[in-house]
């Protein structure tokens, strides 16, 4: 079903402690394609896509942020950043948009189906199919979500919508 690939990383970047390291990738915002991100220690490693512009978005985010793979997230707080890697494997040659998306999620999929990553929750790329929540965090998700919850959120708008007007009727007195 897929045809082979030569595996040549196309950017490699191994000292990610380093302060320039941020100002490297956030030069290559103007691409998109397939990444890859090792743990330097126990070799396993995460692949993800990045639309273009978004390859720092996706470097930060995985790695300072943790807003991305809880896996890669406990491995990083585990090993530190200095024992990770980003890796660009593959660049995607045109601008991503919502009409080519398919094809740059197509070769993230090549390499998830050929390289399976152990940091992957997700064996298919653009795709929460198949993945099942464990009944602690199905629970989480009802308690976070009850009426009562949402009420008290709506509630708490208001209130900061209602002191922000107030701050401001004071402001004109």
């Amino acid at each position: 079903m897929y045809a082979k690939k030569t595996l040549i990383p196309f950017l490699i970047y191994q000292d990610l402690s380093h302060k320039t390291v941020k100002s490297i990738v956030l030069n290559d915002r103007g691409i998109s394609g397939i990444y890859l991100i090792l743990n330097k220690v126990t070799l396993d490693y995460y692949i993800g896509s990045a639309w273009t512009g978004k390859f720092y978005a996706r470097f930060s985010n995985h790695l300072f942020n943790f807003n991305g793979s809880k896996v890669v997230k406990n491995a990083v707080k585990k090993y530190g950043v200095s024992c990770s890697a980003f890796i660009v494997l593959e660049l995607f040659p045109d601008i991503v948009n919502k009409e080519n998306n398919k094809k740059l999620l197509n070769i993230e999929d090549f390499y998830l189906k050929s390289l399976l990553p152990s940091y992957n929750i997700l064996t298919e790329a653009g795709s929460s199919f198949g993945y099942k929540h464990n009944e602690t965090i199905r629970l989480n998700m009802k308690a976070n979500y009850s009426e009562q919850r949402r009420l008290a959120i709506g509630s708490l708008k208001v209130k900061a919508f209602l002191l922000v007007l107030l701050k401001q009727w004071n402001n004109l007195l």
